[in-house]
């Protein structure tokens, strides 16, 4: 009996716990649910508030930009233009007298020193025609010594009345005629000692071989070629320029030399402009020089006849024109506008343009000087957008005029 009693007791201890878990679960989640529900009410109402309470639109900031006074600035444009290296001495060595190559040992590119012995000519003849107008020379001159001697006799005869008149005549004309002899055989000699001398060509200049057109053991006859130098002591750039330019190219004009295979530039001036247009091309012609350490016949020259040079030449417009930096042009497709400030907000311009250098473009219509443009470029831009001017550094200025070629057509 005192068993089951307390069977039982456990029992009913164990049902009375159960209840009371189960009423506390039950008003834990009923708080959650009024919870949730207060929660979906409050952000109702406040969707419901922002509805018929709208907040007002927000105002954007001024767009920070920098500007520049517009004004005038003469224009000063490059141009570039092709053109050849050439020597401006060269010489085609040509037989003055015939005969056979007996020696020629040079090569094209071979440098040569002035009054080198280029090519030695068989002279044979030439040394056998010197020693008989000597020995002319000599008859000649004994011949004349006789007849002056005997127009001296004659001369005191005629004064004793020794001779007549006719005899002292003839000796005289015979010492004129001995001595136009004599002035004959003496050019006739000098001539044939030239020819002896011609028979070994020198070369007239110091400079390189360009070309060879005879071999040893070759007969060449007067006029024949025998060999092409060039001088290396002085090149110049042989430049074409188009027709439409030709107007603006004048002698002593600043130009740039750049020889793309030897990577330098160097300043020189327009020397020569040919008087007449290429019929073929309707090219302009001109020359400048190099300075003397640009060619290989200085040290540490590299230029060589022949290689390709642009040439840059400056264009400068007498009148002085709008300048405006490239930035602060919007560009369309068939159309540009640039924006200046006006009451603290942006106002479009159209613009008319021209040519550019340097980052820098030529305003013909569009922009009128003293106006305060917009050069900071943001793509908010439009007529009546508050701006505000962070920087206004001053006036356009037109770039110096570069030691480098910057390019052209």
């Amino acid at each position: 009996m005192k068993q089951v009693d307390m069977s039982h007791a456990d029992g009913v201890a164990v049902e009375s716990t159960g209840g009371m878990t189960s009423v506390a679960s039950r008003l834990i989640v009923a708080l959650l649910l009024i919870g949730l529900v207060v929660w979906i009410g409050l952000g109702v109402a406040q969707r419901m508030q922002a509805r018929l309470h709208p907040e007002p639109a927000r105002i954007p900031p001024p767009i920070a930009v920098e500007v520049m006074s517009v004004q005038t600035a003469p224009f000063v444009l490059t141009r570039e233009y092709q053109g050849t290296v050439e020597a401006d001495t060269r010489a085609v060595v040509s037989a003055r007298v015939p005969g056979k190559v007996l020696a020629f040992a040079l090569r094209e590119g071979q440098a040569v020193s002035r009054g080198a012995e280029l090519v030695l000519l068989d002279d044979t003849e030439s040394r056998r025609e010197v020693e008989r107008l000597m020995a002319l020379e000599e008859r000649i001159a004994g011949e004349l010594d006789l007849a002056q001697t005997t127009l001296l006799r004659e001369n005191e005869l005629f004064r004793q009345d020794g001779i007549a008149q006719a005899a002292l005549d003839a000796a005289r004309q015979r010492v004129h005629a001995l001595q136009a002899q004599a002035r004959e055989a003496r050019a006739a000699l000098d001539l044939a000692r030239a020819k002896v001398d011609y028979a070994r060509e020198q070369a007239p200049f110091a400079g390189l071989v360009q070309e060879v057109f005879v071999h040893e053991g070759e007969f060449v006859g007067i006029g024949a070629p025998l060999i092409a130098l060039t001088s290396q002591e002085r090149l110049k750039a042989v430049v074409a320029v188009s027709q439409g330019d030709a107007s603006d190219i004048h002698a002593g004009q600043p130009v740039s030399l750049g020889v793309p295979a030897v990577g330098q530039t160097w300043p020189s001036r327009v020397e020569l402009v040919h008087p007449t247009l290429d019929p073929a091309t309707r090219n302009l012609t001109l020359s400048a020089f190099f300075p003397p350490d640009a060619s290989t016949g200085h040290p540490g020259g590299t230029v060589r006849p022949g290689m390709a040079v642009r040439a840059v030449l400056e264009h400068t417009d007498e009148e002085e024109v709008i300048l405006i930096p490239a930035r602060a042009i919007h560009r369309g497709q068939t159309s540009a506008r640039a924006f200046v400030v006006e009451g603290g907000v942006a106002v479009r311009r159209d613009l008319e343009l021209g040519p550019s250098r340097q980052g820098w473009v030529q305003v013909l219509s569009g922009l009128a000087p003293g106006e305060r443009l917009i050069t900071t470029f943001n793509p908010r831009l439009a007529t009546g957008e508050a701006v505000f001017v962070a920087s206004e550094p001053g006036e356009a200025r037109e770039p110096k005029a570069p030691q480098e070629p910057e390019g052209g057509r």
